[in-house]
């Protein structure tokens, strides 16, 4: 049996993943129009195409194409993406991860852009109740997926992106008057960990040693 230690994986990961992103440099990639499929499921159509950054250098990036919406995260360049948008004439709304805890939701309360913005994309039921007083729209990880969820009274929301499971038979057949979304392009989150005990055992052995 051929055994590799930890330390000896995470190595080769990294490797892998610089080889990965520098083939990823060399090849530009191009723009192309893309046609929004016209659902019959609402009375309103899909218009708008939501484009999600998690930093400046990437909002920069996505204001060049002639885009109408941008998602940012609450970070301590929130407000200067919020700045250049503007000059774009582009709306911005705040996403929220999918696991927070009390305190991270008390943050994002007390976060400079949270009294200027109409809108907040939110993953967790927690946040749904908290951020009442903006418009919420429910993300993927809501698993959105039937009418009932759609028009349950209990669900305070305005629009929602729904699940990656749904096909477009499903999405024709929904009924309701809610603005809906889907993701047209993109990578899924398989899983998420805000704690993994391999990475915090490797690093901070690292980091004292």
């Amino acid at each position: 049996d051929i055994q590799f230690s930890i330390k000896d994986l995470n190595e080769l990961r990294r490797q892998a993943v610089m080889q990965l992103n520098e083939q990823r440099i060399k090849h530009q990639r191009t723009l192309k129009s893309v046609k929004l499929p016209n659902y019959k499921n609402t009375q309103k159509t899909i218009a708008d195409m939501l484009v999600h950054v998690q930093n400046l250098t990437q909002a920069k990036a996505a204001l060049k194409c002639n885009i109408k919406v941008l998602c940012i995260p609450f970070t301590d360049e929130s407000m200067q993406i919020i700045e250049e948008a503007k000059l774009h004439n582009v709306q911005v709304i705040p996403y929220v991860s999918r696991i927070i805890s009390d305190k991270e939701l008390d943050e994002i309360k007390n976060h400079e852009i949270y009294p200027i913005i109409n809108s907040i994309i939110i993953g967790d039921f927690g946040a749904l109740h908290y951020f009442k007083d903006k418009k919420t729209i429910l993300d993927t990880s809501l698993n959105i997926t039937n009418r009932y969820s759609l028009n349950h009274e209990v669900f305070d929301f305005s629009d929602v992106i729904l699940s990656l499971e749904m096909t477009e038979n499903q999405i024709n057949h929904l009924h309701t008057q809610k603005r809906i979304g889907i993701v047209a392009y993109g990578k899924a989150e398989m899983m998420i960990a805000k704690y993994c005990p391999i990475s915090e055992h490797y690093f901070k052995e690292k980091k004292v040693g």
